[in-house]
């Protein structure tokens, strides 16, 4: 049992740096899991036949199989992950297109056009209480914020976002300005072009 604690905790040590930053750290760490994932599923099986219920060896197969995986799909979006709005793999930041509907200040024509966007992942941390000892309690929350950079309109005029009020998201709507002054109510559609 300590060996496997000792494998988790170097592979626990080891998986950010050597493999976030290269691809061929990406694969090394992705064989060794392999390998390691299956010798996991065979302890654990077997300690699971022979005493036909679950113990602290099992138990602690599945936590470290558990973690084993997360890491591995943590750096697989680094390394693969696709530019889709809310995808399982999706990347932390990335540019892409996608439909949104947009309406000039003042106008009542709506446009559905073709917008370059600028995705950023982040995540802000904030006390939401106290425990029994005095001590906060943390909550994390994951965002995703969705900038335009620039609005191609089907009669071949493109229009570059200059400032943007506030980050977009899907389904919501913003003001935008564009380089000229003119404001633009966009809303984001939930509909990516390749």
């Amino acid at each position: 049992m300590e060996d496997y604690f000792r494998v988790f905790f170097v592979l626990w040590a080891g998986h950010w740096p050597l493999s976030a930053t290269h691809l061929l750290g990406f694969w090394l760490f992705t064989a060794s899991a392999a390998l390691l994932l299956c010798g996991l599923i065979t302890v654990s099986c077997v300690d699971l036949f022979q005493r036909r219920q679950f113990t602290p060896l099992a138990i602690g197969c599945a936590v470290f199989a558990y973690f084993l995986l997360s890491w591995e799909r943590h750096l697989y979006v680094q390394h693969y992950g696709v530019p889709i709005i809310g995808h399982f793999v999706e990347r932390p930041e990335y540019d892409a297109h996608y439909y949104v509907e947009v309406e000039r200040d003042g106008s009542d024509r709506k446009y559905r056009v073709l917008a370059d966007i600028h995705v950023e992942g982040r995540s802000e941390t904030e006390e939401v209480g106290e425990d029994n000892f005095g001590r906060g309690i943390y909550a994390t929350t994951a965002y995703r914020d969705v900038w335009l950079r620039c609005l191609h309109f089907p009669n071949g005029e493109s229009v570059a976002i200059h400032d943007q009020m506030e980050p977009l998201h899907l389904g919501d709507s913003v003001f935008a300005t564009d380089a000229r002054g003119r404001t633009w109510y966009v809303k984001l559609l939930n509909e990516y072009v390749h």
